[in-house]
């Protein structure tokens, strides 16, 4: 199952079972998120450990892509898989014209701001660079505001310039924090159906 970016300026998106779901594509990116079961986490799995560093994909839990990391990742994208239909968080896979290219979170962070998920993204190495985070992006706000969000947070260091950068192409107000770090936050009142 999978949700397909409509264009620049629209998707849409429905919700069976709390997952992603499948709808239209992107004529042009042909960027989709899918669910992440067993076949999906296999080639997330390889992506991550061939083409990305560890702590840019999970928590620092030692050094390199140890036994017990890979496990761990499987184990948070297990643990997701009934969205939040079963828990507070949902993940899915970026496919890229039929590649599985790295993955995104969506997070209910505090029960007092129901109306407000969190954001993460992480993009295998050789896929950066080429604007794909900024339709991710879309396609993240779509599915929150469909689920009832009115706002999308994100946050990131000071020092990641790509990221701040696409979330600005969202439409996100940025916000330096005195830590060194970036909130970001897009407003999806307009996106809600």
């Amino acid at each position: 199952m999978a949700l397909r970016a409509v264009d620049d300026h629209a998707a849409v998106f429905a919700e069976a079972s709390g997952r992603w779901n499948e709808q239209l594509m992107d004529q042009v990116s042909g960027v989709e998120l899918v669910v992440v079961d067993e076949a999906v986490l296999d080639e997330l799995v390889a992506v991550a450990t061939t083409d990305a560093a560890p702590d840019e994909v999970t928590p620092p839990l030692g050094e390199g892509w140890t036994p017990d990391r890979v496990e761990w990742l499987r184990a948070f994208h297990r643990l997701r898989r009934t969205g939040f239909a079963g828990g507070e968080e949902e993940t899915a896979a970026i496919r890229v014209g039929g590649r599985i290219v790295g993955a995104v979170r969506l997070h209910r962070s505090s029960p007092q701001t129901p109306d407000a998920l969190e954001s993460g993204i992480w993009l295998a190495a050789s896929w950066r660079g080429r604007g794909l985070s900024a339709v991710v992006l879309r396609l993240i706000a779509e599915r929150a505001a469909a689920i009832g969000a009115s706002r999308l947070t994100a946050r990131t260091t000071a020092t990641n310039a790509p990221a701040i950068a696409a979330l600005r192409r969202a439409g996100a107000i940025i916000r330096h924090d005195d830590d060194r770090s970036v909130y970001a936050e897009i407003l999806l009142d307009d996106r809600r159906p």
